[in-house]
């Protein structure tokens, strides 16, 4: 006490706190609002200007202490705080030393303490010289201000170790790798961080020359308080001051609410696809999200959530369903693009794969370098390291509870547990979980309608559209309290059991409203122009024509999310309910002759075949159940199978099985490799499939023979999926990598097939939950789900300063 009051006392600095009053057992210091520099690097590196106005600051403040022969000794960033209107105070001079005072300190001597990791000073920013407890002086402090500059910079510890002695070593020997930080600032670090000192800058003169010609911008300050000179009164003043300061109640930053449009001459679409919810990087200072540009290539974009202007990322574009997420020192954006998961760095650079992901639901990053993402529609979570590798389950699906997927993961504080959802076919619910890296075991944390994330000490999640915030205890993994109304009318996706917000430790919180964003069948031409709306606007998914082409069968979801099958009357423009059971059904086939409709249902835990007349008369048959999920694609002409997708298998990737309707109706596996092989389509003479792989290291198009094996043939130039045959099997229709509707001629001939010209037709199409389109016989015209037109695209909602609004 005695040393930092003499210390202090002996100073007056805007960038010093200050000494109100001084008794027997107890200071009374200014009480400085604001995070500790600590907190705001934990949220990943600071931006190059603001480290710098930081670093200007602390630099200052150093430099006033150095002209009064005070020598800090312990600066390190849990001992500097940011006040709101960006003001820097460096706090605790307690081990703070007069320039002459003794200076040898031998292994004995009594100020060699180890307190809560100290030996006069913190392992990580002691000086070489102080560190083998030998003379100090000033160098010291400027040696620590380039440890603590390194890391507002990188985000990461400069000498780190598991213990103090690791620590120390590190300090004494490892040289500091400056090719982490902006070449500009290496001049600097390198002066400041010379292991010995008579090479070290001399004092914080030449450190803030330095500063200048890296035009760092002095913050704004207030000004010093102005001491009044008598003592008696001065104390009079001290304690007045501290009295009212500590009887004060801190103004709160209040709420702020903003607007963020799309940028110029793009959108962020009509529903919650192209690519998912924006993310926000740790430092809750920039977003990346996705708009689709008048080009119509959808790609991702960044954001400074200070500027009023977008970068698109170059090597994001066809990044359909990206689902972006933030790496932990905010420098890598990961992504899906093309069956891929996928990452880019945020300053240039190519996106590089890390691994195949053809239904990517979600992914999080730790700070040990390890990703956890959804690698398909149906299955576990699995890992790989942030520099790819083979992908390793984290999670096992529970076949008591129903499950059919985990999926949108997100890492707890501590790296090594996290959060996912755990999907069930039979219910609109989610259950969230908590996972480990460290055990397959998990516990429930609780039920939503989407997916949930953690920012400080609450979890968010949406209920019946409405996001809302519980207490959560990260390290006993349990809710601590009750859940409370944030936001209401939030968008979210009903069947991929997402919501449409994205949070931030800082206090920032982006959502899009909009509890249920409505599309529209619509008929078009080859160019994407509409020519007429079909029905009603809703939530609808995968159409498929009739074979007279008069009808469609319609996946349609209702208000709380239950999807079921509907039939349009193409002619006279009305639709009837076709399944009614209160499990999802997403999907339908028509038999050859239109009498009847193969559909999947979960009314069982998992997607089974059903078979129904398509007049709706008489009672549904339970065409085949197994314990897979499965999903009806192709009935041959024929009429003898029934062509599906097993999305599930644990021993492989999606597989293309075929199912008999004669005989003992005994499935069999059409295609059934490591590799995903989904979305099989019967040609119109039934003895070729239509298919999609990613054999070759992504989705593209082939076909190949039916039954048995034979050559194949590729289809696609540039990545492929959801394909369908015209009628006559002369033209094949499949969207691209990027959503795009492409057609591409083909001849049929006895043993193999000719590909020709591959034309794009127009796009990208949205396709969060399957096929989007079905084509007429002719190929004239396609039968799509469409934006509505009616409707305005809700911009994004940026709040400032949630937690404010939460103690309301």
């Amino acid at each position: 006490f005695e040393r930092e009051a003499r210390a202090i006392a002996a100073l007056n600095h805007p960038n010093i706190c200050t000494l109100f009053d001084v008794g027997p057992n107890y200071l009374v210091m200014e009480l400085v609002e604001g995070p500790t520099l600590a907190g705001r690097i934990l949220q990943g590196p600071i931006p190059l200007e603001e480290a710098l106005g930081i670093a200007k600051q602390i630099a200052d403040a150093l430099e006033a202490a150095h002209e009064k022969g005070i020598i800090h000794r312990d600066l390190k960033p849990a001992n500097i705080k940011i006040r709101p209107d960006g003001s820097v105070k460096v706090l605790d001079f307690g081990l703070a030393k007069a320039a002459n005072e003794a200076v040898e300190y031998g292994p004995d001597s009594p100020t060699m303490l180890s307190v809560a990791g100290m030996i006069l000073g913190t392992a990580g920013y002691m000086a070489p010289e102080q560190a083998r407890g030998l003379a100090v002086d000033k160098r010291v402090d400027i040696w620590a201000f380039g440890v603590v500059l390194y890391e507002m910079l990188t985000g990461k510890r400069l000498f780190e170790g598991a213990t103090i002695t690791d620590s120390l070593a590190a300090v004494l020997t490892r040289e500091p790798d400056l090719t982490l930080v902006p070449e500009k600032t290496r001049r600097l670090l390198r002066r400041c961080l010379e292991k010995d000192p008579n090479r070290r800058l001399r004092d914080m003169s030449g450190v803030e020359l330095l500063l200048e010609d890296l035009g760092a911008v002095e913050v704004r300050q207030s000004k010093p308080m102005v001491w009044i000179a008598t003592a008696g009164v001065a104390t009079l003043v001290a304690v007045a001051l501290a009295f009212v300061h500590f009887q004060e109640k801190p103004a709160e930053a209040p709420v702020v609410r903003s607007t963020i449009l799309p940028p110029e001459k793009t959108s962020f679409g009509f529903d919650v696809a192209p690519n998912g919810p924006p993310a926000l990087s740790p430092d809750g200072r920039r977003m990346v999200f996705g708009a689709r540009p008048e080009d119509g290539v959808s790609r991702l974009w960044l954001r400074s959530l200070d500027s009023t202007t977008a970068q698109p990322l170059a090597g994001t574009e066809d990044a359909s369903s990206s689902y972006p997420f933030w790496s932990p020192d905010g420098r890598s954006i990961g992504f899906s693009a093309g069956g891929k998961l996928k990452k880019i760095d945020i300053s240039g650079g190519p996106a590089v794969t890390l691994a195949d992901a053809s239904g990517f639901r979600g992914g999080s990053w730790n700070p040990q370098g390890v990703v956890l993402f959804a690698s398909k529609i149906g299955g576990p979570l699995l890992r790989i390291p942030a520099t790819g590798g083979a992908a390793i389950p984290v999670t096992t699906l529970n076949p008591a509870s129903k499950e059919n997927s985990h999926r949108w993961p997100w890492f707890l504080p501590d790296g090594r547990h996290f959060l996912y959802a755990s999907v069930v076919t039979t219910t609109n619910l989610v259950t969230i979980y908590a996972g480990s890296l460290d055990s397959r075991e998990s516990r429930i944390v609780t039920e939503a309608n989407s997916d949930a994330v953690y920012a400080s000490g609450y979890l968010f999640f949406l209920r019946a559209g409405t996001l809302m915030a519980q207490p959560f205890d990260a390290k006993g993994l349990t809710t601590t309290g009750e859940a409370v109304p944030v936001a209401g009318n939030i968008a979210g996706n009903f069947t991929s059991a997402r919501g449409f917000f994205a949070v931030s430790g800082n206090g920032t919180l982006v959502f899009r409203s909009g509890q249920q964003v409505l599309n529209t069948l619509a008929w078009v031409d080859r160019t994407g122009k509409r020519l007429a709306s079909v029905g009603e606007p809703g939530q609808l998914i995968r159409p498929q024509l009739s074979p007279d082409g008069k009808r469609a069968v319609v996946s349609a979801a209702d208000r709380v999310g239950n999807y079921d099958l509907w039939i349009y009357d193409l002619v006279r423009n009305l639709r009837s309910r076709f399944t009614f059971d209160p499990a999802r059904e997403l999907g339908g086939i028509w038999s050859p002759d239109g009498s009847q409709i193969v559909f999947d249902s979960s009314r069982k835990g998992h997607a089974d075949l059903y078979r129904k007349l398509a007049n709706g008369a008489g009672t549904e048959e339970v065409l085949y159940a197994d314990g897979l999920t499965k999903n009806p694609t192709s009935w041959s002409p024929d009429g003898r199978f029934v062509m599906y997708d097993s999305a599930v298998d644990p021993g492989s990737g999606g597989d293309i099985w075929a199912l008999p309707l004669y005989g003992d109706r005994k499935p069999f596996p059409y295609l059934k490799t490591s590799f995903d092989e989904q979305q099989g389509q019967f040609s119109p003479d039934g003895n070729w499939v239509v298919y999609r792989s990613n054999e070759s290291g992504r989705n593209e198009i082939y076909v190949a023979p039916f039954p048995g094996t034979g050559g194949k043939r590729q289809v696609s130039l540039a990545g492929g999926s959801y394909p369908r045959w015209r009628a006559d099997g002369k033209e094949l229709f499949y969207l691209d990598g990027g959503n795009r509707l492409m057609a591409a001629e083909i001849k049929i001939k006895a043993t193999e097939v000719e590909i020709g010209a591959v034309r794009p037709l127009f796009g990208p199409l949205q396709t969060p939950n399957g096929y989007p389109y079905d084509v007429s016989a002719d190929g004239q015209r396609i039968l799509a789900v469409m934006p509505n037109e009616l409707a305005i695209p809700e911009p994004l909602t940026l709040v400032q300063n949630w937690m404010a609004g939460l103690k309301k």
